[in-house]
This record gives structure tokens, C-alpha cells and sequence, in this order.
């Protein structure tokens, strides 16, 4: 599960199934946390992604940024859902 700068944060699914990652690269991303691999595409700030993590249902992410901005996902599909 390999960014293109540093990753600040990490978190399971409360599933255990899938695991979301914040990254200076200015994205989010989603892995399956069985394979390692991405889930979907990245989820993309205009900076810094500090922070990351699923609802408690599992099926959005919230996303923190430097850009000033909170984001909401879908957990699934990794698409923007709201600003």
C-alpha cells in the first residue's frame, strides 16, 4: 500500500476488510485490506490529506485536508459525495 509521499494517517473498516489512507500526495486512498490493493481511484484534495476515516456503518469516508476542506466519500466506489 504504497503513496507517492508520506502517509499521516491509516484506519481499518469496522469490518476489518477495507483500510483507508491519508497522504501528503494530496490523496485519500482505499485498500482491501486482505490484497493490499487500491480500491477504486484516489480520493483527491488540492493539499495535504491529514486525516481519514470510514463511518461507522462502513459505507462513507470523511476526509481532513489542508486545502481548508472536510470531504465525504463513498466507501465503495471512493466518489466525492459532499464538500
Amino acid at each position: 500500500m504504497q503513496h507517492e509521499d508520506s502517509v499521516y494517517a491509516a484506519s481499518f473498516s469496522a469490518d476489518g476488510r477495507r483500510i483507508v489512507t491519508a497522504s501528503a500526495d494530496r490523496t485519500a486512498r482505499i485498500w482491501d485490506a486482505e490484497s493490499g490493493k487500491p480500491v477504486g481511484e484516489p480520493m483527491r484534495h488540492e493539499d495535504w490529506v491529514h486525516a481519514a476515516s470510514f463511518s461507522a456503518d462502513g459505507r462513507r469516508i470523511l476526509t481532513a485536508s489542508l486545502d481548508k476542506t472536510a470531504r465525504l466519500w463513498d466507501a465503495e466506489s471512493g466518489k466525492p459525495v459532499a464538500r
